[in-house]
């Protein structure tokens, strides 16, 4: 006999912020420490910091990464460009649909540990 363990609604929200983040989410999962942020200034492009930024926060705040830019609250796009010091205009136009954040991923996953849910050992953040 199958059991669900999560409700339609629970696997519905599953991923994605439920409403705007509070500012202690804000600081427990998208702070930036020096380490994070010394490889993050070593990405080229603002947009590619910023977006490595925001799926790093992700992965710590939802234990998984974000599929599209609409999925993500101003108040996390703001706090994270505040802290890698970037200019309001920038934007993840393109981002999710590059080569990039893919690698990106990847750099997470073996920088962090961080692996997907079904996967064996690894980090759940």
């Amino acid at each position: 006999m199958a059991i669900r363990i999560l409700t339609d609604e629970q696997r519905a929200r599953y991923g994605r912020f439920a409403g705007t983040p509070t500012p202690d989410t804000l600081a427990r999962h998208f702070h930036l420490d020096t380490a994070d942020l010394d490889l993050i200034q070593g990405l080229r492009g603002e947009h590619n910091r910023l977006g490595f930024a925001v799926m790093l926060g992700s992965a710590r705040c939802l234990g998984t990464f974000l599929d599209q830019e609409a999925d993500i609250p101003g108040r996390v796009l703001h706090t994270v460009s505040r802290q890698l010091d970037l200019p309001g205009a920038v934007t993840l136009a393109g981002y999710f649909a590059s080569h990039q954040r893919e690698r990106h991923l990847q750099l997470i996953r073996q920088r962090y540990g961080v692996r997907e849910f079904l996967d064996e050992g690894g980090t759940y953040f």
